[in-house]
C-alpha cells in the first residue's frame, strides 16, 4: 500500500495522484484573497505594518509644498517604508527578538524581501481535493477537500510536501495509515 508520505511526495512533484481505486487526489495552490496586513496579527512573525496617508506641509522657501508619510505610533528607528503610492505609504516595523534583525545586515535584507513579497504577491492557500467521477460537463467531482491558507507566496517543494502531509492526515481521504499508525 502507498503511504501518506509517498502520496505527498507524488503530489508535491506532479500535482495529482491516482489512487488504486481510480479516485484522484489533486493538489491546488491558489492566491489567498485575504489582505496580508490583516494576517500579521500582533506582529510576532512578520512584524507590524500600517498604511499611512500622505500629509502635505506648506511653508516658504525650499520646503514649500512638501509632503511626507509620518512614522506610525509605536514604530521605532528600525521601521521603514516598504511601499509608497501617491496618497499613502506602507510602514513596516520588523519583529525583533533580542536584537536579532537589525538594519544593514543580510538577515534584515532577507526578512525585508520576504515581507515585501507578502505585500506584493499576497499569501497562497494550498488544498488537497479528492476527485471521484465527473459531472455532466466532464468536470471532476470534488468529494472531499482540505485547505490551508496563509502560506508564503513562494513555497518550496519541501514546504508544500509538509503541508500536504498535514492536510492528508487531517481529512479522511480513505488512505492507508502510516506504518507507525498500524497496530496501535
Amino acid at each position: 500500500m502507498t503511504t501518506t508520505s509517498e502520496i505527498a511526495d507524488a503530489l508535491a512533484d506532479d500535482a495529482s495522484y491516482t489512487l488504486p481505486d481510480g479516485r484522484i487526489l489533486r493538489l491546488r495552490i491558489e492566491p489567498d484573497e485575504q489582505d496580508p496586513i490583516h494576517s500579521f496579527g500582533e506582529g510576532w512573525v512578520y512584524g507590524r505594518a500600517q498604511w499611512v496617508e500622505r500629509q502635505e506641509t506648506y511653508a516658504d522657501g525650499p520646503e514649500a509644498s512638501r509632503w511626507k508619510f509620518p512614522r506610525p505610533d509605536g514604530f521605532d528607528g528600525n521601521a521603514e517604508i516598504l511601499m509608497r503610492h501617491a496618497r499613502a505609504a506602507l510602514w513596516w516595523q520588523p519583529y525583533v527578538e533580542d536584537g536579532d534583525v537589525r538594519r544593514g545586515t543580510p538577515a534584515f535584507a532577507e526578512y525585508r524581501q520576504q515581507v515585501y513579497d507578502l505585500f506584493e504577491f499576497g499569501f497562497n492557500q494550498i488544498g488537497v481535493e479528492l476527485l471521484d467521477g465527473t459531472d455532466a460537463y466532464g468536470r471532476p467531482i470534488v468529494t472531499r477537500c482540505a485547505w490551508l491558507a496563509g502560506v508564503d507566496p513562494f513555497p518550496d517543494r519541501d514546504y508544500v510536501r509538509s503541508i500536504v502531509v498535514d492536510l492528508l492526515s487531517e481529512e479522511d481521504f480513505g488512505l492507508a495509515p502510516e506504518p507507525a499508525e498500524i497496530g496501535g
